[in-house]
């Protein structure tokens, strides 16, 4: 071998080092069916699942997803204000305790205005509707009424104000007409990091309110976090928002359309036609985890339906696999 052919193997394979370790770790679960046992139309499978730690955030953001400029969120005035929202992102908590959630925006001022500026993301689990927001101060709010003496104890002591809202309605009871809001339910802790721009709120699994009360008993590990464009929270999901006690999607930079998350992992299982798009199907029937393995029953095999689909889910991630059993 000439002496050119070595120095050219040894560049390609420096160069495949590195592709190697600029490319990230995938956080995508991995599952696969090791035995499916069929009587009267009902599928009994066991198999591997395998789901990597997450470590970095994961955007939310999906590919058909559109960050919305509003007439005045979008101006040069909301972008100064911090309201150029670019990301939203989600890390589990440390020990698996909760999540973090993370706005990110494109330059943010040394100060958030006060009263005037905040960042919302609304969510639902199942038919309960959430909303989390960051503000430095929140004293001009729909919300003060309902815990005065929280807000007034948060404004005391100079804190950014990061709350939990729930009971999210269309016919939130705001006078002089009703509006879409939330109820507020906890304090939370939370950042606002004006260099980094970047706002996050930690919310933990079964949250509790001041003393004591869990406020919120859907938001657990196993559950799946959607995305809320409804009524009830203005047509917006994630948003950065010029305030004044309320606001309308025209104040707002805000992004729609955001994937879904998974709280922790869990397997899903499915029967349809061979050769169906796994991602389309609806898993309504939920496995047993135990360690690394898997195991469930799914009913409605039987005619051209004669394939089992596996679906494997952690953070923003999935992982499919599929055997025809007829």
């Amino acid at each position: 071998m000439s002496a050119g052919s070595i120095r050219l193997g040894v560049l390609i394979a420096a160069v495949a080092t590195l592709a190697a370790i600029a490319t990230p770790v995938s956080a995508a679960p991995s599952v696969s069916i090791g035995t499916a046992t069929v009587s009267a139309g009902t599928a009994t499978i066991t198999g591997t699942a395998n789901f990597p730690a997450i470590t970095t955030p994961q955007s939310v953001v999906g590919d058909e997803s559109i960050a919305t400029a509003g007439a005045v969120g979008g101006t040069a005035a909301g972008d100064t204000a911090g309201l150029n929202l670019t990301d939203a992102a989600i890390i589990p908590l440390a020990g698996d305790s909760g999540l973090r959630f993370i706005w990110t925006m494109q330059g943010m001022p040394a100060q958030v205005p006060p009263e005037g500026v905040r960042y919302t993301w609304a969510f639902k689990i199942g038919t309960a509707f959430f909303q989390l927001q960051a503000k430095r101060t929140n004293m001009a709010s729909t919300t003060t009424a309902e815990d005065p003496l929280g807000h007034a104890g948060k404004l005391a002591s100079q804190q950014n104000f990061f709350q939990l809202r729930g009971a999210c309605t269309s016919t939130y009871p705001q006078p002089p007409s009703n509006v879409n809001g939330c109820y507020h339910l906890a304090f939370l802790n939370g950042t606002i990091d004006t260099t980094a721009g970047k706002i996050t709120i930690d919310l933990p699994y079964s949250p509790r309110d001041s003393i004591g009360r869990i406020v919120a008993p859907e938001f657990k590990q196993g559950v799946v976090l959607e995305d809320n464009a409804g009524t009830n929270t203005a047509g917006m999901v994630v948003a950065a928002c010029f305030q004044a006690v309320l606001n309308v999607a025209d104040m707002c930079r805000y992004i729609n359309g955001i994937n879904k998350y998974y709280t922790g992992p869990q397997v899903h299982l499915a029967v349809a036609a061979p050769g169906a798009a796994p991602e389309a199907l609806t898993y309504s029937t939920a496995a047993t985890l135990s360690g690394g393995s898997y195991t469930g029953s799914v009913s409605g095999l039987g005619g051209n339906v004669k394939t089992v689909y596996v679906r494997a889910c952690n953070g923003t991630e999935c992982s499919y696999s599929s055997q025809t059993v007829l």
